[in-house]
């Protein structure tokens, strides 16, 4: 681990025992080991962020936003076409990148085979795909083939693994695509949709995140809480949107919650409401200075087993 990171473990261990003394119990952390553990899942998780925010910040080249480049990487077109002022492909681009996830061994494989329409003339741009969405379902239904075919390595992340391109199946890639489409379409594009939500709630970011956070649940199948919690922290750290979460989300997590369990109450099947689990962990994370992202997938790695490290990818 580099110094700067050993320095932070240091702190962040201090900060824990301080926080469990003074503010309020942490059973889950009275172990050293499970503490240890639990600082270094908060440290993977910062530097998650903090790569990402520096994509963010540097010059991307076009390869990376073509879909037929072994360079294509969807977070990094997000931020060429955003500095392009291509605002809605920006958007689409890492909406692509978040529903398909980057698989540990493939990568972007799969991303990349949609957004190029499988090196089609007529690729699936945010042009094409928002001007009729249900096209995009024929277009899965007509190359399920290839698609469905294990020898292409079209694989969603871990993270997205329940998600199916085989169009038999409910809740298939066709129909979150086609619901985030017809969602956007209803604003007339990702600049106007953040514009609606801005008049409604105001300019602070927070309120921002959960408005849209809201409504991406109402209208986007599939994504879930785990989904929608990861794409909308993801344009804020894209800069695609003024927007940070303002708390974890709890209520409806898995690994989260059981995480937070095993913090407050000692145990992954603890009985503190979400409610109260939520605002201990707005607290926490202030006692910290760690943002509400970090600390939920700190918690949610950690909670898989306390007692040894084990570095997690998407």
């Amino acid at each position: 681990m580099p110094g700067q990171y050993r320095n932070l473990a240091i702190q962040l261990d201090t900060l824990l025992l301080d926080f469990n003394q003074n503010v309020a119990a942490l059973p889950g952390i009275v172990s050293p080991q499970h503490r240890r553990v639990l600082t270094l899942q908060i440290i993977d998780s910062l530097r998650r962020t903090q790569f990402v925010r520096s994509i963010s910040r540097r010059p991307v080249v076009a390869a990376r936003s073509d879909p037929l480049n072994d360079l294509f990487d969807p977070l990094r077109a997000a931020v060429h076409f955003r500095n392009a002022g291509q605002f809605d492909e920006a958007h689409w681009v890492a909406f692509l990148g978040t529903h398909c996830g980057k698989h540990e061994t493939y990568g972007w494989r799969l991303a990349a085979a949609i957004y190029s329409g499988l090196q089609s003339p007529n690729p699936w741009s945010w042009a094409n795909v928002s001007a009729n969405p249900g096209q995009f379902t024929n277009w899965l239904t007509n190359n399920q083939h290839a698609m469905l075919d294990g020898q292409n390595h079209y694989h969603f992340s871990n993270h997205r693994k329940y998600e199916s391109l085989d169009v038999t199946k409910q809740n298939h890639t066709g129909l979150v695509i086609s619901s985030y489409v017809n969602w956007i379409n209803q604003f007339g594009g990702h600049a106007a949709l953040l514009n609606a939500i801005q008049i409604e709630v105001g300019q602070n970011p927070t309120a921002v995140f959960d408005r849209f956070f809201t409504l991406m649940s109402a209208n986007v199948v599939r994504f879930g809480r785990l989904g929608t919690f990861d794409h909308v922290c993801m344009l804020g750290k894209l800069d695609l949107a003024p927007i940070v979460p303002g708390k974890t989300y709890i209520k409806n997590a898995t690994g989260p919650r059981k995480g937070a369990h095993l913090l407050f109450d000692g145990q992954r099947t603890g009985i503190t409401p979400a409610v109260a689990l939520e605002a201990r962990l707005i607290e926490l994370g202030g006692f910290l200075t760690l943002g509400m992202q970090e600390l939920e997938d700190s918690l949610c790695n950690w909670q898989k087993d306390p007692n040894q490290y084990t570095h997690f990818v998407g």
